[in-house]
């Protein structure tokens, strides 16, 4: 009897632990040590109840991802590619996209706040439920950009960005309009 009770949970213990490796909680620092990774390429496993924080990517792919309930605290995307990529109850916390492209990047009640979207192209970008404090759009794509069901607050948008946009979609996701200097 007590032979297969050691058995039961030896598969146990390899079960969970194939189930957390598999779920993406046992991701290799190397990637998301804070460190700046140029050409780095993530197309792997769904990446899932993790945080990524002080981590810097540059001229970095991250084509059609899924990230489930993940946080980013004190990160920065520049010239990367975030294109299809799906994020559903994803955390932003002071983040940067800069020269990056998030056209086609699906966005489920998400959450950004002290956000920087600097000459970022937003074509096709779905946001629905989104939640956006402090975050402010400089020279960005926004023109087919869906934004169903969010809010924006303290948020604001440069004039080269806000010229693509109509007066009503600027007054309805209450957006200020900051002179370009």
């Amino acid at each position: 009897m007590m032979r297969h009770w050691h058995i039961f949970w030896t598969v146990f213990i390899f079960i969970l632990t194939a189930v957390q490796s598999s779920s993406g909680l046992t991701l290799s620092a190397s990637p998301l040590s804070g460190k700046t990774h140029p050409g780095f390429d993530y197309s792997e496993k769904p990446l899932a109840l993790s945080q990524v924080i002080n981590a810097q990517f540059t001229k970095s792919s991250f084509n059609l991802n899924n990230w489930f309930q993940v946080s980013f605290r004190n990160v920065a995307w520049k010239e990367t590619n975030l294109t299809g990529t799906r994020a559903t109850k994803v955390e932003f916390d002071s983040v940067e996209f800069k020269n990056s492209d998030l056209s086609g990047f699906k966005c489920t009640h998400c959450g950004f706040k002290n956000v920087i979207f600097e000459n970022v192209k937003m074509d096709g970008a779905h946001f629905l439920g989104a939640v956006f404090t402090n975050t402010h759009f400089i020279k960005s794509d926004l023109r087919r950009a869906d934004f169903i069901s969010s809010s924006f607050q303290n948020c604001t948008i440069d004039s080269d960005t806000a010229k693509y946009l109509s007066a009503e979609k600027l007054q309805k996701w209450k957006l200020q309009v900051k002179e370009t200097p």
